[in-house]
């Protein structure tokens, strides 16, 4: 899950760095998963299982780029190369059809920097490096995407300023401290490539809510039958807040001139 800055509403206090020049790059190995680890805790909201950090400082699959500044990692950015088959279901369609199944795409699973560090370039430098690796003509990737919060708004800009397009929203695709959140994919062409940018056709929340709900919806049945009818009724009432919801968070953002979709199937839990 990419981001840096997961829940700030204000800009906070950081230490400016005398130059770039003084920022040093390398990669991740083995012998640093301790200190990643105490970062991405700070940093990020999920906890990421112990073979993660084996496999992103160790494996080549992954692009591991550390910022090091006066011998301490001040941020970094993880991504993971792999095949057009590979990818989750609620990734299959961010490029074109015409690309094969072989076709390498990448993810961006990690973009952080250390709280007193931030808002001195080190996130773009970071990015920069691993779009101009993708790009590298012995490399063949085609995009790079992402998972983003949807409330993650420092985040949601920083990629849009790096040409990263809206591609679909994802309900309830993030589960943190016990509850549901929603999430935004973004995409990033790599060497010219046609990646789907779908759009609504409609910006207000009645043509949003219509759209939203012409896709199907798979209900996730947790009591008897004879329950069915009052339950699903109820879940359809919170689809439809829930839309709104997501109608008025977009527009605040400045998300609905672009236009985005829900993705095809929506999973709605009941309540407890």
């Amino acid at each position: 899950m990419a981001g840096f800055d997961w829940y700030a509403d204000t800009p906070k206090p950081c230490s400016k760095l005398c130059n770039l020049s003084n920022l040093q790059l390398r990669f991740l190995c083995p012998a640093d998963i301790q200190e990643v680890q105490a970062l991405c805790s700070d940093w990020f909201p999920i906890v990421y299982p112990y073979y993660w950090y084996e496999e992103i400082t160790s494996n080549p699959r992954f692009y591991s780029l550390a910022a090091v500044y006066g011998g301490v990692i001040v941020g970094l950015v993880v991504a993971e190369i792999k095949s057009f088959s590979e990818l989750n279901k609620e990734d299959e369609d961010i490029l074109a059809p015409t690309f094969g199944r072989d076709t390498l795409v990448a993810y961006l699973l990690s973009l952080g920097v250390s709280q007193s560090h931030r808002r001195n370039g080190i996130a773009s430098v970071l990015l920069e490096n691993l779009v101009a690796h993708l790009t590298s003509s012995d490399n063949g990737c085609r995009a790079l995407f992402l998972h983003v919060l949807t409330t993650n708004s420092p985040a949601i800009h920083f990629y849009q300023r790096h040409q990263f397009k809206l591609h679909s929203f994802l309900p309830y695709y993030y589960f943190i401290n016990g509850k549901s959140k929603d999430g935004f994919t973004y995409v990033l062409s790599v060497c010219g490539a046609i990646v789907v940018v779908e759009q609504t056709s409609n910006n207000d929340a009645l043509g949003l809510a219509y759209h939203s709900c012409c896709y199907v919806v798979f209900v996730q049945l947790a009591f008897t039958r004879h329950l069915y009818g009052v339950l699903f009724q109820h879940s359809l009432n919170q689809l439809v807040h829930h839309l709104l919801q997501k109608y008025l968070e977009m527009k605040t953002l400045g998300m609905l001139c672009g236009g985005c979709r829900l993705r095809k199937t929506l999973y709605i839990p009941f309540p407890t």
